[in-house]
């Protein structure tokens, strides 16, 4: 798939190094092009600067990556990667983008449980998401420009408005909104996010059963969820039905309950009294 070329060789800190360029041999294909930097002797990858090929990609226009390496423990490590791309947004615009990352505390080796995460390869806490500006100044590596800032005051004081009680106020109010079509034809929903509850009420098409055992029979179709705080959440749902012809009662209902988010932990109850036709 490539060529390589040794452009030159040379010392940092009596560590000799060499610079090697990366040509493919099909430059249509699935393929990268640019240089690495190698370590002698231990031929460990200290840096690599490459692009991937424009017509291979989906989404992207452009797409170009560094990444600097450093051995600890005799492990070759990332402490910086960068990423460069660009895609064509809309007609006549172009988005422009970069992400730097950068390492450092790197310990390797630790004693980690084997109950620790259960196979898992990384951990995030709760807060994770809700670091101020003035936690990324003291632990961004690279100084923003003012148009970046700018950017980042306007989304957070979009977060900061959708998820004020005045818009989720506003919100509700639109779903909560009925008219005739969703009395007939899409059901009616009632919900309350500062509450956490949520209320769904069958349309009057949803109600009808005319192809039932026994004949036509009418039903009331709903349903009911209420989520706290912490993510649990109780969902309740179901219907009643009357046959006209039997003068008889039926329905079903579905309960579950989350009790444990993080670890998909819920249980669940169905049940109900019905007709059901065996054969033709």
């Amino acid at each position: 798939m490539y060529n390589f070329y040794l452009v030159e060789s040379f010392f940092e800190n009596d560590t000799k190094y060499y610079r090697i360029n990366i040509l493919t041999k099909n430059p249509s294909g699935n393929s990268v092009t640019g240089e690495l930097i190698i370590e002698d002797k231990t031929f460990l990858v200290s840096q690599a600067s490459l692009s991937i090929n424009d017509d291979a990609l989906l989404f992207f226009d452009h797409f170009s990556f560094n990444l600097q390496y450093k051995s600890i423990d005799g492990i070759n490590l990332l402490i910086e990667e960068e990423y460069i791309y660009h895609t064509k947004d809309g007609k006549d615009k172009y988005a422009y983008g970069s992400s730097s990352i950068a390492y450092d505390s790197l310990n390797v080796n630790l004693p980690i449980s084997p109950k620790f995460m259960r196979r898992g390869v990384s951990a995030l806490s709760d807060s994770a998401k809700e670091k101020s500006q003035d936690f990324w100044k003291k632990v961004r590596p690279v100084s923003l420009k003012e148009q970046e800032i700018s950017f980042i005051t306007t989304q957070d004081s979009v977060r900061e408005w959708e998820s004020s009680i005045e818009f989720i106020e506003r919100k509700d109010s639109i779903i909560n909104h009925t008219d005739i079509w969703d009395v007939t034809l899409s059901g009616m929903q009632f919900i309350n996010r500062k509450k956490g509850t949520n209320y769904y009420l069958g349309s009057l098409l949803q109600s009808i059963r005319p192809f039932q055992v026994g004949g036509y029979r009418q039903a009331l179709v709903g349903s009911f969820s209420k989520k706290w705080t912490k993510a649990n959440r109780l969902d309740v749902g179901g219907e009643i039905n009357y046959g006209f012809r039997n003068r008889s009662i039926k329905g079903f209902a579905d309960v579950s309950y989350t009790f444990q988010p993080k670890r998909f932990g819920s249980f669940s109850v169905h049940g109900g009294d019905d007709f059901a036709m065996l054969n033709q």
